[in-house]
């Protein structure tokens, strides 16, 4: 049997030059698109989206999974991850609507940002947890703020082109990058096995 899908391929583009670190993210409006990653001050690592009901993860070597964007929720703001078509609604959640995210100052690092889901950062602030593996939930202190301090640097994404693809047993060797749910980053996918993940048969 075959099956025609569209699949568009990405090129993500982390070179020198190709990121730069600001304070408050940009909103992405669906025209104008800002990506970044969110960098912790003390592990160095980058969140990561890990599952749409387990705990977000902090990875070295920043993968699809460490880019976000941002949408305006009043004067506040939605969180997207590239790798869910869910909105963030807690660090062991995402779900179709998502909650209100609050990135302000870190009141006790300068330069660097907490992100909750409670305005006055009283309690449901990223914080680096796990042994620098995973993000859980803190509130900065005057003693104690590294692990709620973040930054987020801007990236750029490059979508290469929209391809339609007749697949047949054939193909199944084939090869490709992609990035809309047979994603991956610098990971290689045979064909056939992203059919399967979009519910398709070849």
């Amino acid at each position: 049997m075959k099956k025609r899908f569209t699949l568009i391929l990405a090129s993500m583009l982390f070179t020198m030059g190709a990121w730069a670190e600001v304070l408050l993210p940009t909103v992405s409006d669906g025209t104008a698109m800002h990506y970044y990653r969110i960098k912790s001050l003390r592990t160095g690592k980058y969140a990561a989206y890990t599952g749409d009901n387990t705990q977000l993860a902090q990875m070295a070597d920043p993968t699809i999974e460490c880019i976000w964007y941002v949408t305006a929720d009043g004067e506040n703001y939605k969180l997207h991850n590239l790798a869910t078509e869910n909105v963030y609604a807690g660090v062991s959640s995402f779900t179709s609507t998502g909650v209100t995210v609050y990135i302000k100052e870190n009141p006790y690092r300068a330069g660097y940002v907490c992100i909750s889901t409670t305005e006055n950062l009283s309690s449901n602030c990223w914080d680096d947890q796990g042994s620098g593996t995973k993000i859980g939930n803190y509130n900065p202190r005057q003693n104690d703020n590294e692990g709620t301090s973040w930054t987020f640097e801007e990236v750029s994404v490059t979508v290469a082109g929209t391809y339609t693809f007749t697949l047949t047993e054939e193909m199944s060797g084939q090869e490709f990058t992609g990035e809309y749910i047979c994603y991956t980053y610098e990971e290689q996918k045979n064909i056939p096995s992203c059919v399967t993940e979009m519910g398709g048969e070849l």
